[in-house]
């Protein structure tokens, strides 16, 4: 450690050291920073006698010693409080711990060194330029062009790391808030981000690190002052006590963070009423997404967020407030304020209300909402004891998208069937219609999808999912719609409940919907479960994909298909070209199945997106034991074959190389939960090693359930 050479000789300059002031403070200091500049003067230390004393600045920390180098005072700069400079041969310095005055009449430019080492600290660990107005109002020296001159004097600063300084960031304020800097976040952003060009932090990154209040301290203090993060996600992780404040601390400063996810967190009407305040402060907020989702904010944390949506002035485009155990005043209120702001009523496009209650009041002023979101294309009332008398004057031209599961449509003397049907009459933007998990009666899907309803007329997706509809539920939905002439997208998922003696006449059905020229189906998810499965009764289906010239995605999950089936499949894409993009878990195929499927690969250039069936992959590895290499072998050339489809399509659509766990209400027999999330992690990593390159990320389909 070596103290900046003086430029004066020590005779000439009275606050250069000597050699032996210079040793002792090496000495001293050895185990904090490397000094980069120190002097003698006296000074006037916390109105104690005036003495000399000596002054040394590191990259972080400022000390006072005595003759003999020790430490008398050391202080973070962060600690700074203010610098006043009034006259060039003066300098008062105050720290929250202690201050100081020291008096150079015959070396004046050296307290302008001082001024310039103690801004160097700042611009070199909060390097973003925004944050130049927040660390000048410290300094306070007259005239303005001295503070220029010794902003000039602070040394050059390091090579900028990556994601903004960071981590420079980060590992200064572990060191004034006394915690161990994580070796694992610094690296993450010093390589990992920047060369991804990844700009969300969220914090799943870092599940495994057992981040506790003191850990998030440092880490959320870097955040207020960063440049280069834009999205800040916590999604299901247990924050620790007292995170709260910590996370509002970042959204009152930062002006940077577009997306603000905190959902499934703990956050209760206590905690998110802080946060909100934090939103309403920042005068330069740049939020786009909030997402608040399934926190136990009831109805006074509702109206909390809601009273703060009405204040701030940005413009919101993505809103997520479901699952928050509103009821039907808190709901009101909220949707009332909401409405209120012309801002986020001009930019609005998603709005996710679902878990919440609705009745009458709150579908009263969720269809004011509605209506005046000039902009708004997604809405998702699911779940949310929705009174759609109330939402029959829904008129909105901007809606494309409604999500109404699991709100029961009946036919009885309620009708919420054709009350339902009457509330889409006048969106005429429509083309997506979610109503899974909705009780439907063969008679109230007649309703729905008569010829002159809304869904018949422009609806290009659809989702009936978990309807329990049974074969003569669906005879009767395929013969609605072989003449759509708009649907793209169909999902029925978990409908084959109470095998009849129709079975084959709506296997018959299903084909020829696939198959009509007249609806240009391209989607089709047909997933079943435990209650309902296909089986063989699925195979006249699979033979007619092997002509189908429509079909690009496919969902045939859970219908206990067996290796003969899984064959039959594996033909289909020997001579099937149109479908990219399968889904195929929870049929009971074995290795034989995968190596049928990875031969039939050999001859398909056109599926580019494959979800591992994961369920299938546990059962198997279970039961081959000593044998399971031999079966990840096969499913690495599973991956690398689809793999190798996508890079010749130029990449358009993506591959899953690790498999997706399907989350169902209830636990598959014979599956140990804990051993196969190892298995998963062993297959993950087996073919990440195996395959070349890093896949993309998943294209989501267009309706899921």
């Amino acid at each position: 450690m070596a103290a900046k050479s003086p430029s004066l000789d020590v005779c000439d300059d009275p606050s250069a050291l000597s050699s032996v002031e210079q040793k002792c403070l090496e000495v001293s200091l050895q185990k904090h920073e490397e000094i980069k500049l120190a002097l003698k003067a006296d000074m006037l230390i916390t109105k104690k006698r005036e003495s000399t004393k000596i002054l040394a600045l590191g990259s972080r920390h400022l000390f006072l010693c005595n003759l003999k180098g020790k430490i008398l005072y050391d202080s973070h700069f962060l600690d700074l409080l203010e610098l006043v400079s009034t006259s060039p041969e003066e300098l008062s310095v105050k720290f929250r711990a202690f201050s100081f005055r020291i008096t150079l009449a015959k070396a004046p430019q050296k307290l302008l060194e001082v001024v310039g080492h103690l801004w160097g600290m700042y611009t070199s660990n909060f390097p973003a330029p925004e944050n130049v107005p927040v660390f000048e109002s410290k300094f306070n020296v007259t005239p303005p062009e001295r503070l220029a001159q010794a902003k000039a004097l602070a040394p050059p600063a390091a090579q900028l790391s990556g994601c903004g300084g960071f981590s420079y960031t980060y590992i200064s304020a572990c060191d004034w808030m006394g915690t161990t800097p994580r070796p694992v976040i610094c690296w993450d952003t010093d390589n990992l981000y920047p060369s991804a060009g990844n700009k969300e932090f969220n914090f799943y990154n870092f599940r495994n690190e057992n981040l506790t209040t003191n850990d998030l301290k440092p880490l959320m203090c870097s955040l207020q002052y960063n440049n280069w993060f834009t999205s800040l996600v916590i999604k299901e992780y247990a924050l620790p006590k007292d995170a709260v404040p910590l996370i509002a601390n970042v959204m009152r400063q930062n002006r940077y963070i577009e997306k603000l996810v905190v959902a499934s967190c703990g956050l209760n009407k206590e905690t998110v009423t802080e946060l909100c305040d934090a939103l309403v402060s920042n005068k330069n907020l740049c939020l786009t997404y909030l997402d608040l989702s399934s926190n136990n904010l009831e109805d006074k944390g509702l109206v909390a967020v809601g009273t703060a949506l009405e204040q701030i002035t940005v413009p919101l485009q993505y809103l997520d407030v479901s699952n928050c155990n509103a009821g039907k005043n808190g709901t009101a209120t909220f949707l009332e304020s909401l409405s209120n702001s012309a801002t986020i009523m001009a930019s609005l496009r998603f709005f996710n209300f679902a878990g919440n209650s609705l009745h009458v009041e709150g579908s009263t002023t969720m269809c004011k909402v509605a209506n005046t979101a000039a902009s708004l294309c997604a809405l998702n009332v699911a779940d949310c004891t929705t009174n759609f008398e109330f939402l029959k004057s829904l008129k909105s031209q901007s809606l494309r998208s409604i999500d109404s599961s699991s709100v029961p449509l009946t036919t009885n003397k309620a009708d919420t069937c054709r009350k339902f049907v009457t509330s889409l009459k006048n969106l005429d933007s429509l083309d997506t219609v979610s109503i899974a998990r909705c009780q439907l009666s063969v008679d109230a899907l007649q309703i729905l999808v008569a010829p002159d309803s809304r869904i018949m007329m422009s609806v290009t997706a659809l989702n009936v999912s978990d309807n329990d509809l049974g074969d003569d539920g669906l005879i009767a939905l395929f013969d609605s719609l072989v003449n759509h002439s708009t649907l793209t997208t169909l999902a029925i998922n978990r409908n084959f409940v109470k095998r009849s003696r129709n079975r084959a006449k709506m296997i018959n059905r299903l084909t020829a919907l696939v198959e009509s020229d007249k609806c240009p189906l391209t989607q089709l998810e047909m997933e079943g479960n435990a209650r309902g499965q296909l089986k063989g009764d699925i195979v006249p289906f699979l033979f007619s994909l092997m002509s189908n010239k429509s079909l690009t995605v496919l969902n045939i999950s859970g219908h206990a298909l067996g290796d003969a089936r899984t064959e039959i499949l594996s033909r289909v894409f020997t001579v099937n070209n149109s479908l990219r993009s399968l889904t195929w878990d929870d049929n009971h195929t074995t290795l034989d199945g995968f190596k049928n499927f990875a031969l039939a690969l050999e001859r398909n250039t056109t599926l580019t997106t494959l979800i591992m069936p994961a369920l299938d992959i546990a059962h198997e590895i279970a039961r081959l034991g000593g044998s399971a290499p031999q079966l990840l072998e096969i499913l690495a050339e599973i991956q690398q074959r689809v793999y190798t489809n996508a890079a010749a399509n130029g990449g358009a659509n993506s591959v899953l190389a690790r498999p997706k766990v399907v989350v169902r209400k209830a636990k598959p027999k014979g599956i140990d939960t804990m051993s196969a999330t190892k298995l998963f992690s062993q297959l993950s990593e087996f073919m990440a090693e195996t395959g070349e390159g890093e896949p993309a990320p998943e294209t989501p389909v267009a309706l899921t359930s």
